[in-house]
């Protein structure tokens, strides 16, 4: 197979596998009954993708439009983990999927000494008027201003997690500090 025609297949495969994964994100918090729908505020600690998934259903279903809230959380506390505590770079993100490899590297990674130790920080707070939700990873941070305003990205796989939060699930998206620190917020409707 050709350079081209295997990036094409990882592109569709990966394009296949995300929306499986919406799919089943739809599908857990519409079937998830919970207290949590009551929750004014916690803090969560996380270090895996399972992890990661999971705690998007769960918080999702404190907030309107859950299951769009459910892909966007999910995009925001994966970057956590494979880009900001695993070290991940888009360029080697989007190599390991064209290869197939990317779910291997990331269990390694979460398996090694130099990374094992690293955790993920998510506090949620409820307000009259907003849900904040900021995440928090123990990695060296990014270059965000690069995606945090511009349109849906055009290079393979680069910002489109960042894009999909912006754009779908939050009414606003901020990246701080270095930024390993996100906050996410949803404005609700006042009475």
């Amino acid at each position: 197979m050709d350079v081209d025609a295997q990036v094409l297949s990882s592109v569709y495969s990966a394009a296949s596998e995300f929306r499986s994964q919406v799919a089943s994100l739809r599908r857990d918090v519409a079937s998830r009954q919970s207290a949590v729908g009551t929750i004014n505020h916690g803090q969560f600690v996380l270090s895996s993708l399972d992890e990661a998934r999971n705690l998007a259903t769960m918080l999702a279903l404190a907030c309107p439009n859950s299951d769009l809230v459910a892909i966007g959380l999910q995009e925001l506390l994966i970057n956590a983990v494979e880009h900001g505590n695993l070290e991940i770079t888009a360029q080697e993100k989007q190599e390991l999927l064209i290869d197939g490899k990317w779910r291997d590297e990331v269990e390694r990674r979460l398996n090694s000494a130099e990374y094992a130790g690293r955790v993920v920080l998510v506090n949620f707070q409820r307000g009259e008027r907003m849900i904040s939700i900021t995440i928090q990873d123990d990695g060296e941070g990014f270059e965000y201003d690069n995606y945090v305003d511009s349109d849906v990205p055009t290079e393979g796989y680069r910002g489109r997690g960042i894009a999909m939060a912006r754009d779908l699930s939050f009414s606003s998206l901020t990246y701080l500090g270095r930024g390993n620190l996100v906050e996410a917020t949803i404005l609700l409707q006042s009475d």
